[in-house]
């Protein structure tokens, strides 16, 4: 029982100091550059995001998708679902509170002032607060053992790639994101309902979570079917259908009302004429589009099929699987495989997009359940450098690689956190002490390689499709790494 209690208040205070940690990661951050800063006419995300919560804080709700004289939608019109909305609604009233100047209607584009910058900083911040840590928290707490618990922690809270998107470049991701951790954390807990509620919130809130319905869908699904009786298994899929229903209407009621209306939303959070991808994603077509053109000989339409079909191939091994033996273990490791078949294969992917299938590859990185390398997270930041060069935000990427590899540290020790650490055994200290320096230099290198090639060809994408084709290597061998860890683990169950 002694032990029991030390354990719990060392648990209490690593973890304020994690998160304490966290706080300081995001505020230094936000002293850095953002998306389009001080670049007219069109700016960006930084100014996506004000835009948004000028929109919603000025005109009635049944304006926010519509294009009006007062809502041009050519000019950052919402195109994220409602509840993305509603919460640029009220960060607006909280940066109001710093500068009310920075959300007025037509008047504040391209406002830039201190103060309201300031204020959008910490609307991030209050966001990751309210939403994300909690969920990181109470996720990490399903870990048994301390040590790995900690480890969880850390990696969540102050997960590089999730650091510099949304308190460098300037996005709320972490809210999706932390939706979708605390609805996983319902569901490995056995608390359906809530996590079926929970997951439809993410799904409103970012259209980009949909990477993991198919794994949510079968694994209740499947826990639905090993009900032993045929009443038993109807009763609790109609019990989850209906809190999706309802968590659906409760998010869209404002839009419900008018065909017109709902067809606006629906087709402007689902923008197929943007294309196959966005600038340089390290996904399977844009890769192979430097060999062939994909979007010059075959019509956008015929794309989105094709990458329907080959996302729904690369994901269903792995959704088969999970769907008849559903298991926690496999649960996570179903959310990773079929987030990275969307990632790597799907329609209108681009580079922030890698923060989905990194969430469930940074909870599988702990020692015991190790299916994804802290690797992972320095591969997925490399992922990003042509948007974080374009941001001006270098010197934040290099810093994030370092604490990225700093984590190494503490993955690969007994006793990490709790103040008898020392590394086990040579494959902890080959990793530690020699790995981990070589995949900096060894990412470090690929970006001077990359400089000193440019200088001999004319080509100005050469430096990004180079990072983007090593980064798209990477992620398929984890997919298969991910697949077949999966694949052990259900023949085991």
């Amino acid at each position: 029982m002694k032990a029991m209690l030390q354990e719990s208040r060392t648990a209490r205070w690593l973890s304020s100091g994690i998160v304490a940690l966290g706080l300081v990661l995001r505020l230094c951050l936000g002293t850095h550059s953002y998306s389009g800063k001080g670049n007219p006419p069109m700016y960006g995300d930084y100014e996506a995001q004000r835009h948004w919560m000028e929109v919603t804080l000025n005109l009635k709700v049944k304006d926010w998708y519509m294009n009006t004289t007062e809502n041009d939608l050519g000019y950052w019109g919402i195109d994220y679902p409602p509840l993305s909305a509603y919460q640029s609604w009220l960060s607006g009233k909280f940066v109001s509170l710093f500068d009310q100047r920075s959300v007025v209607l037509l008047d504040s584009r391209g406002y830039e002032n201190a103060s309201s910058k300031l204020g959008m900083r910490l609307s991030v911040i209050a966001a990751d607060l309210l939403v994300y840590i909690p969920a990181c928290l109470a996720l990490s707490s399903t870990i048994p053992l301390l040590s790995e618990r900690m480890f969880v922690l850390l990696v969540l809270v102050c997960n590089p790639a999730v650091l510099i998107i949304d308190h460098g470049h300037f996005q709320y991701n972490g809210i999706g994101l932390g939706l979708t951790i605390g609805a996983i954390f319902c569901i490995v807990t056995r608390r359906y309902l809530m996590g079926s509620a929970l997951f439809c919130c993410a799904l409103n809130h970012k259209q980009m979570t949909l990477y993991f319905a198919p794994a949510v869908f079968v694994h209740l699904l499947g826990i639905c079917l090993k009900e032993k009786k045929i009443l038993g298994k109807a009763t609790m899929l109609a019990r989850l259908g209906a809190v999706v229903v309802v968590s659906f209407i409760i998010c869209w009621i404002p839009f419900i009302g008018s065909m017109e209306m709902l067809q606006q939303v629906i087709k402007r959070i689902f923008p197929l004429q943007r294309g196959l991808f966005e600038d340089y994603v390290a996904n399977f077509w844009c890769v192979s589009s430097l060999i062939f053109k994909w979007k010059k000989y075959i019509t956008g339409a015929h794309l989105a099929k094709m990458c329907a079909i080959a996302t729904m191939v690369a994901s269903l091994p792995s959704l088969i699987m999970e769907v008849t033996k559903p298991s926690r273990e496999t649960f996570i490791l179903c959310l990773m495989n079929t987030s990275l078949a969307f990632f790597l294969f799907s329609y209108q992917v681009h580079e922030k997009s890698i923060l989905i299938p990194l969430m469930p590859m940074s909870i599988l990185m702990y020692p015991s359940r190790r299916t994804s390398s802290v690797y992972a997270l320095n591969i997925s930041l490399m992922t990003m450098y042509p948007l974080l060069k374009k941001d001006d935000l270098l010197g934040a990427y290099w810093a994030m690689h370092v604490l990225a590899l700093s984590f190494q540290y503490f993955g690969n020790q007994e006793g990490s956190f709790s103040g008898k650490c020392k590394l086990t055994n040579i494959g902890s200290i080959l990793e530690f002490a020699v790995f981990s320096p070589l995949v900096l230099v060894g990412i470090f290198s690929v970006h001077v390689f990359c400089v000193i090639a440019q200088l001999y060809t004319t080509k100005e994408y050469f430096t990004d499709a180079v990072i983007m084709a090593a980064g798209f290597g990477f992620l398929v061998l984890q997919l298969l790494i991910g697949s077949i860890r999966q694949y052990i683990q259900w023949k085991a169950n």
